[in-house]
């Protein structure tokens, strides 16, 4: 059933199927954001807490920085990245470190 307005259109009625149409489309287009910004957390969290198989002991000289230490012993890595893994290894809580302390690092 057609309803005519006063500017002589034809518009059509209301329909059930449409809104819920509509509404199944906004309810999956969530659902496919939310997995991916799941996918993406589980990957980023995946190898964050396993510290690397084998590692060697360091002891903290005066003066001595964990960015200078990971500089120095990883010329070619990201000092911020093995900072991270000396501080899991070490169960650090933050870059503060005494001289004369024994710190594991990973391997090369």
């Amino acid at each position: 059933m057609y309803v005519q307005s006063l500017d002589r259109r034809v518009t059509r009625p209301w329909r059930l199927s449409d809104r819920r149409l509509w509404r199944a489309r906004w309810l999956l287009a969530a659902a496919g954001v939310l997995a991916l910004i799941g996918a993406g957390y589980a990957q980023e969290t995946a190898g964050a807490g396993r510290p690397p198989a084998t590692a060697e002991f360091v002891t903290v000289a005066p003066g001595d920085t964990l960015w200078a230490i990971a500089s120095r012993r990883y010329p070619t890595a990201d000092p911020r990245e093995k900072i991270f893994e000396i501080e899991q290894l070490n169960r650090l809580s933050g870059p503060a470190i005494e001289a004369g302390q024994r710190l594991k690092v990973p391997d090369r």
